[in-house]
């Protein structure tokens, strides 16, 4: 989504914009909004500016791999979390975001100005609280808990968990580089 596609807003849009042509992006941000008024589509036009290789004069470029995949909402660094119930449309007992991300995402890009009405309806939630549970939490720290490391004398880097999991123990045996786990979790190169 490009910022022009967006009514209204304008002056949001210009410190966005400026905020990643300045680098300064905060590490977190909050966009409130009233239902339906276009918050979720200003996030998206925000993450594929902030990730277009090729951006331009306040817009993303929309050719690039990054921009494409934004345009699919299936980018590998952008995790979409939202309030989920339990639904005939999963098997889940403890249903996350992940569990109803085919309906979202034909939800956001036939609508990205959908209500939560909307919203309840496409993921078969209608008349049931949605919540941002536990299992979501743990699912959230779980992405964020991937970390960039340099391989020794290489300039390829590699993303590891570094919580003691097999991923890491997989990595340390493929690459034998040297990496040693500490105590009570963490990854040092050495």
């Amino acid at each position: 989504m490009k910022f022009d596609e967006i009514t209204g807003n304008d002056a949001l849009k210009r410190t966005l914009v400026s905020m990643v042509d300045s680098g300064r992006v905060p590490h977190a941000m909050l966009l409130y909004e009233n239902d339906g008024c276009g918050a979720v589509a200003l996030a998206l036009a925000f993450l594929q500016y902030l990730n277009c290789r090729h951006r331009a004069g306040g817009e993303p470029c929309g050719e690039c791999p990054s921009c494409r995949q934004m345009s699919k909402l299936i980018h590998p660094d952008v995790h979409f979390v939202f309030p989920v119930n339990k639904s005939a449309k999963v098997s889940d007992d403890k249903p996350t975001s992940d569990s109803f991300l085919t309906w979202w995402r034909a939800l956001v890009l036939s609508n990205p100005y959908f209500c939560e009405e909307d919203l309840q309806e496409a993921l078969g939630i209608e008349g049931k609280k949605g919540e941002i549970a536990l299992g979501e939490a743990k699912s959230i720290i779980s992405k964020m808990s991937l970390t960039a490391v340099k391989i020794k004398n290489s300039s390829d880097k590699m993303y590891v968990r570094h919580i003691g999991c097999k991923i890491c123990d997989s990595v340390l045996t493929k690459f034998n580089q040297g990496f040693i786990f500490r105590e009570g979790g963490g990854l040092d190169a050495v």
